[in-house]
């Protein structure tokens, strides 16, 4: 994308014997190439140039999302106890898990081919009957099961009523699975940034009605429930919008073998997932205590940043990458990763040297000082695998878009069995240390896997270059903070070593020409000067 840029610049030049030619004939050439450089530029920037916009949307949505983390833990951690946070993080994993597999990763078929079918309408619809279906099934068979399975004997006596915790997991699964489809109409019709401030009207009500919940005494189940009044408000209200402004169909039951031949491989790929993103807080819970979840489960919070900041092109990627991959748009696409890469490693470098230096006045305001005295050394482990986790996070579209999607399954089916087995040797020794090794061997196997899938379908340099240059001002930004004098305040830390950190490792990548000017230069053009 930066290149297009660079190369329309350069080209703007007629240079002969060093001077610039200042003919009749080179200012007419000049006028008819400045037209034809504009819309090489148009052409080569308008997907990086879309996904760019979109994405100021969904950074806005990222951090609401994050103060929601900021507000909900410390909450529940020092209103409710470690323990009880340890049951609400594994209950949620538990929801995400079921929602995957009753889902049948239908919401990407939606997205899939809502952005190439004609009536789009048609494929909502017919996507949204079969996760009704779908969603009975799952949430009728977690009520089912549930209630004949010794759960008590996992979160300890007392701690919740294991029958409600049940009825209102398997609501909320059936819920979750409708929102991924209504949400995902938006994303098919290229509205993301309705889609993002829908996330984000979403995300401020759960953060208000838990606020209070938790403030007024409230426990786990009134807060699970609050967050199933807020989703089935969501889903009615989608649903009448979409009905109301949009000419839906009937469904029709001959397309519906299309989207199932779609998401069906991934649904070992989706649980998989869930179990990579998860198994470790079940396994802890089943060899350790709620208390241990809820340790790890707080540190776990902290390093998902990295995740994050690829996180907030997602929304837009799923769609535009398909679009531009249908459309034989391949360089367009290679340009996009490669800046996507080369800007999350300037970001993420002194973001994990930076969280190690704050682990644990981080902590502290999360959480307790109990937890922070026990989990900040998880911080360090489970941040490197986060950031690999991060250049793995945008991959994945390439192949979605290549229809490709058992390689996916492929590579997170094994990294999921790998961590599963490592969580299983290592936490009954070595406890919750033991589980973020399993985490970081696992999440980088799964990086490396799915990068080499990706590659077989396009080019995707590393950004070996940048990456040392990160690391060197990384390196300079860390001996700045090591001078800085303690705080006994953990709030005075979170303020003070960040704002030295970013000042010094900017500086530092700007002077070892990690970014330029003119980089800057261009990425204003790119955001401001975008295609209409």
């Amino acid at each position: 994308m930066l290149q297009c840029v660079t190369r329309a610049y350069i080209d703007s030049f007629d240079v002969r014997d060093g001077k610039r030619i200042v003919s009749r004939f080179s200012i007419r050439k000049a006028r008819n190439s400045k037209i034809i450089r504009r819309q090489r530029v148009v052409s080569c920037m308008s997907l990086g140039s879309k996904i760019l916009s979109d994405s100021l949307y969904s950074t806005f949505r990222t951090i609401i999302t994050m103060l929601r983390s900021v507000i909900v833990v410390p909450l529940i951690t020092k209103l409710l106890g470690a323990d009880s946070f340890g049951i609400w993080s594994t209950t949620f994993a538990f929801v995400v898990m079921m929602g995957n597999i009753g889902g049948l990763h239908l919401h990407g078929a939606m997205t899939r081919y809502g952005v190439s079918d004609t009536v789009k309408e048609q494929t909502y619809v017919d996507i949204l009957s079969l996760s009704i279906i779908t969603g009975a099934i799952i949430s009728v068979a977690i009520g089912v099961i549930g209630v004949h399975l010794d759960i008590d004997s996992l979160v300890g006596n007392g701690y919740v009523d294991v029958d409600s915790l049940v009825a209102v997991s398997a609501v909320l699964v059936f819920l979750t699975i409708l929102r991924r489809i209504n949400l995902n109409f938006y994303r098919s019709k290229s509205n993301v940034k309705l889609y993002e401030i829908i996330n984000t009207i979403k995300t401020l009500s759960e953060i208000a009605v838990l606020t209070t919940v938790f403030l007024f005494d409230g426990g786990i189940i009134h807060g699970m429930g609050a967050l199933v009044a807020v989703s089935l408000i969501l889903n009615v209200s989608l649903m009448s919008h979409i009905f109301k402004n949009y000419s839906v169909p009937w469904p029709n039951a001959r397309n519906f073998p299309k989207y199932v031949r779609y998401g069906l491989p991934m649904v070992p790929a989706s649980l998989s997932q869930s179990l990579h993103q998860n198994a470790d807080k079940f396994l802890i819970l089943f060899f350790l205590s709620p208390s241990a979840v809820g340790i790890y489960a707080v540190a776990y919070g902290v390093c998902g940043l990295f995740r994050n900041f690829t996180n907030v092109l997602t929304p837009s990627l799923y769609p535009r990458i398909a679009k531009s991959w249908d459309e034989n748009n391949f360089g367009e696409i290679t340009e996009v990763y490669k800046d996507i890469f080369r800007y999350y490693t300037i970001v993420a470098v002194p973001a994990l040297v930076g969280i190690v230096f704050v682990s644990v006045p981080l902590l502290e305001a999360l959480s307790t000082a109990t937890v922070a005295e026990q989990g900040w050394i998880l911080i360090p482990i489970m941040s490197v695998g986060m950031l690999l986790r991060g250049y793995e996070n945008s991959l994945t579209y390439i192949l979605t878009s290549a229809e490709k999607t058992a390689n996916i399954s492929k590579g997170v089916v094994l990294s999921t069995i790998v961590n599963i087995v490592l969580n299983l040797v290592l936490i009954p020794t070595y406890g919750i240390e033991g589980a973020a090794i399993g985490t970081l061997i696992s999440q980088s196997l799964l990086t490396a896997i799915i990068y080499g899938y990706s590659v077989k379908n396009i080019s995707i340099p590393l950004p070996t270059e940048i990456f040392v240059k990160s690391i060197v001002a990384a390196g300079f930004m860390a001996l700045a903070l090591t001078v800085v004098p303690e705080f006994a305040n953990p709030y005075v830390v979170l303020v003070v070593y960040p704002a030295i950190g970013v000042c010094t490792y900017f500086v530092t990548i700007y002077k070892l020409e990690g970014i330029s000017r003119r980089e800057l230069s261009s990425i204003k053009t790119v955001v401001l000067d975008r295609p209409k």
